[in-house]
């Protein structure tokens, strides 16, 4: 399952929990390779655990639940990747976005709150730019701090009108008695069609999943609360 944490937990474990809100389809930014991303984090991140691998033609993936007692780790010998995720403005476009990614994208949103004390995603954080080069094993991943930019009134109405994504619904775990299925087996839910294999980083996971309608974020009462 996903969890919500604060930012200093990144690369930890943590047990906190989050809310659940009205339906609203998700949009993804994919971080791919051979580009620059500026983006602007908001609220706070969720951490999981996410099986990414190729099946019978098919990329598919599924989130552990329990790392102790999931039968994939058990049966298969296969493990799962540590993932983040947050919500973003996407400085592209201006539009809020979910962005996943792994640890090393995220420990820098972390070193910038273990420096300032101020939330990444708070209205003190700031614009951070992620840049992505290299292939599979040999991917790699910049983050840089740009500076501090506090929320324009336009935008404070954007997200007040829009909301967050519920990061912990669409990082929801796979349930245990349904995950073989849906890696191995004909289980379709969290499936990809073969067509993306050869632009699947060996990262991984960094896919556009539109798979289902998503939730926005009935905000938790924390430091991290964008939405006024």
């Amino acid at each position: 399952m996903s969890m919500k944490i604060d930012w200093d937990e990144i690369g930890k474990d943590s047990n906190k929990k989050g809310g659940t809100g009205d339906k609203k389809q998700v949009e993804f930014l994919r971080l791919t390779t051979g580009s620059t991303y500026k983006i602007r984090p908001l609220g706070g991140p969720v951490v999981f655990y996410k099986y990414f691998l190729e099946h019978e033609g098919q990329w598919r993936w599924a989130i552990c639940g329990d790392l102790d007692t999931c039968p994939v780790r058990q049966k298969h010998n296969v493990e799962p990747r540590e993932r983040y995720a947050i919500n973003v403005l996407d400085r592209a476009d201006g539009k809020i976005k979910v962005m996943e990614g792994p640890v090393m994208v995220f420990k820098i949103f972390r070193a910038q709150f273990n420096a300032t004390q101020n939330s990444p995603g708070g209205p003190e954080g700031g614009d951070f730019a992620i840049t992505v080069t290299g292939v599979k094993k040999q991917t790699r991943y910049e983050t840089v701090f740009i500076g501090r930019t506090p929320f324009t009134q336009k935008e404070r109405e954007y997200l007040k009108a829009e909301g967050l994504f519920n990061l912990e619904q669409i990082y929801a775990a796979t349930p245990a008695d349904e995950i073989e299925d849906v890696l191995f087996g004909g289980g379709k839910a969290k499936s990809q069609t073969a067509k993306v294999f050869a632009d699947v980083a060996d990262d991984a996971g960094d896919t556009k999943e539109t798979v289902a309608v998503l939730s926005v974020d009935d905000q938790p009462d924390d430091a991290d609360v964008v939405p006024w």
